[in-house]
């Protein structure tokens, strides 16, 4: 997408948080430490390497938790207007460890982009990514040409 790490972002679709919580971790310089790899099943892995590699990625970890603790975090808004996907994204960025640097709320699209604009500084663009919804996960398409309209509407209007 281009971000930056440092311009607010915005997920207006956010469902379980997934762009939001990379977006979180991409800020802090990190990687989705709680992977496992079956590559370390191969017989040519070398753990030595790989220990290695865990010590930059631990070494970061503290990095980007300074970071935290200075307030060099981003904005980041994420949005659904389910409270379940509300609820299912708070979860998850819990157990990712990026709850606080995401601000979530139950609202229409519309509604958090216009909020979220006042996060944005004349210095800063910011960016609105999302995974909107499409026919087979909204379960109808025909108010889908509506919605769309409607946030690029919200979007010309605030951002």
């Amino acid at each position: 997408s281009g971000w930056d790490r440092r311009s607010p972002l915005i997920d207006p679709f956010c469902g379980a948080g997934t762009i939001a919580i990379e977006a979180a971790h991409i800020a802090m310089g990190l990687p989705n430490s709680e992977r496992s790899f079956s590559f370390t099943s191969w017989p040519c892995f070398e753990p030595g390497t790989w220990s290695s590699v865990n010590a930059e990625v631990a070494k970061r970890v503290d990095a980007a938790l300074q970071l935290r603790r200075g307030g060099v975090i981003p904005h980041i808004s994420a949005s659904d207007t389910s409270d379940r996907a509300i609820a299912a994204a708070r979860d998850n960025a819990a157990r990712a460890g990026v709850a606080e640097m995401i601000h979530f709320h139950r609202a229409p699209a519309r509604a958090l982009v216009a909020r979220s604009s006042k996060s944005f500084s004349s210095s800063s663009t910011g960016q609105v990514i999302s995974n909107p919804p499409w026919g087979r996960r909204t379960r109808r398409v025909d108010g889908l040409g509506a919605l769309y309209s409607t946030f690029g509407r919200a979007c010309a209007a605030h951002l």
